[in-house]
Parts: structure tokens; sequence; C-alpha cells
């Protein structure tokens, strides 16, 4: 009986490191489908680098075009910076889920603005902050 009995407390301390070996691995989580909304002056140009987290690795998409724009983009996690390359204008960008909930948004009217707007991430909470790029430095 003590030969079953050790093997069974094996099989069991076995069971159990396997379940807390599987309960800390990260849960894979969905890739979300994300609006983002850019509007402000009309046909003004804009610059826009975008890192879209998915399964932990990080890709980067680069747009430029005129005001106003839209893109759908699909991750997990999103954090945009938008600037202005006019040297006045206003900058308005609004991050949406795919339920057309508002995550974040900004308003910036400035010489050469810049916005940054993001989900939840690895980079912290959603959210916005606003600035001016440094005179030539507009380009993010």
């Amino acid at each position: 009986m003590s030969g079953r009995s050790a093997l069974y407390r094996l099989a069991v301390a076995f069971a159990f490191t396997f379940v807390v070996a599987m309960a800390a691995q990260p849960s894979s989580a969905k890739a979300e489908r994300y609006l983002l909304e850019l509007s402000g002056g009309t046909l003004a140009n804009f610059s826009m680098t975008c890192f879209a987290e998915n399964a932990g690795r990080q890709t980067r998409i680069r747009r430029r075009g005129y005001l106003p724009q839209s893109y759908i983009i699909h991750a997990q996690s999103l954090h945009c910076t938008i600037a202005l390359l006019e040297s006045h204008d206003r900058l308005r960008v609004r991050l949406l889920d795919e339920k057309q909930r508002v995550i974040a948004e900004m308003e910036q009217h400035a010489i050469f603005p810049r916005i940054t707007i993001r989900s939840a991430g690895s980079w912290g909470p959603s959210g916005a902050s606003r600035g001016a790029a440094p005179f030539g430095q507009n380009d993010p």
C-alpha cells in the first residue's frame, strides 16, 4: 500500500504543479478592431506612426496623408502618435473600440500640433496627450 500511496502523492503533486504552471501563463487576448479617426483642418497634411501589439509583438504602421482620415486597425493594443506637418492648424484624434465606444480622444490647436493616443497595453492604461513638435521635427 505504501508504494501505491507514494505514487498517488507523486501524481497529485504533478497535477498540482501542472495546474499552477498553466495558470501562470498569460492569456492570449483576442485582437480588437480599433477605429482611429483623424480630423481638424481640412486637407491639413499629417504624419502618423502607430505600434500595434499582438501576442507580445509590436508592428509599426506609418502613414502620411491629408485630413480628415480614418483607419481600422486590428490589434490587442494600439499606440499612435499623429503630427500635423502644417505650421499652424487644428488636430483632433479619437480612438474607438469595435463597439464604437470612445477609448480616448484629444484635440490640439497649435504650431505643429502632435497627439499621442493609446489603448491599454504594455505601454500603460488607455489615454491621450498633446503637445507641439519642436520646429523641424514634426514627423513622428
